[in-house]
């Protein structure tokens, strides 16, 4: 996850997968701005629509949270969910959501907008067909402001792990899609986007979790990824996304 990359890349760490930092030692500075150097813009501004699997995180999993996380050791972990459980009936899921969270504009999250999402969810129908196809209008149900339940029409014991994907993300109560942009609960606010060619993001002060390390995060896309390798070792990013194998080995031996 690049949330947790931007530390290290301030820090002097380096990723050994194919999002590689530059390798300058420094102290974090937490005024600072994290230049990432992205693969091809496919994203569309408005929402979760991102269809570019790596752009998809760097966008949706910084601005926009699910109920459930998967963890780097493919466990579970809380997300806007602090627990779920399986109710008695075997089919029922209930989801015990997170307090005091608050979207970027200042509004309170609440169930309603877990209920909302997944109800536009299942109007577009164009992701999540796997849990969408067990869910029927009204499967997703506010038991107070802070409990949801889902319940499919079939039994499906995998929910809470389908969820995760980041098209599972929770927006605001109302949110359309000629809403541009949505707004997210994340550990990153959305500031501007210019189609091809750069998406810039600065820091949630207000946010529940662990905040970012540095205060601005600066996205500039190459669909070239030779290019993205000659912006990272050039300076002009901090970060890249989506290298050849042999571009990292080439960056070990630097």
């Amino acid at each position: 996850m690049l949330f947790g990359l931007l530390a290290a890349a301030c820090g002097g760490g380096s990723d050994s997968g194919d999002t590689a930092g530059s390798q300058t030692a420094a102290q974090p500075d937490t005024n600072a701005t994290v230049r990432v150097a992205a693969n091809e813009d496919q994203w569309t501004e408005g929402g979760t629509g991102a269809k570019s699997y790596h752009f998809m995180y760097v966008y949706n999993v910084q601005v926009y949270e699910p109920l459930v996380y998967l963890g780097s050791d493919y466990t579970l972990k809380p997300g806007l969910a602090e627990r779920w459980e399986l109710q008695g009936d075997g089919k029922t899921w209930r989801f015990f959501l997170r307090q005091n969270v608050k979207f970027h504009d200042g509004s309170p999250f609440s169930a309603d907008d877990v209920v909302w999402t997944w109800d536009v969810r299942q109007h577009e129908g164009k992701t999540l067909t796997t849990v969408l196809n067990t869910l029927a209008p009204g499967s997703v149900k506010k038991i107070d402001q802070f409990t949801v339940d889902f319940t499919p029409v079939t039994t499906n014991l995998r929910l809470p792990e389908q969820i995760v994907h980041p098209e599972g993300a929770i927006v605001k109560n109302g949110t359309h899609n000629d809403t541009a942009p949505y707004a997210g609960t994340g550990p990153w606010k959305y500031v501007s986007y210019t189609p091809k060619q750069t998406a810039s993001f600065e820091r949630n002060e207000a946010y529940w979790g662990e905040k970012p390390k540095v205060r601005k995060m600066d996205i500039r896309f190459y669909p070239d990824p030779q290019t993205r390798l000659e912006a990272l070792k050039s300076g002009q990013a901090d970060l890249a996304i989506d290298l050849p194998a042999d571009a990292t080995k080439s960056l070990s031996n630097d």
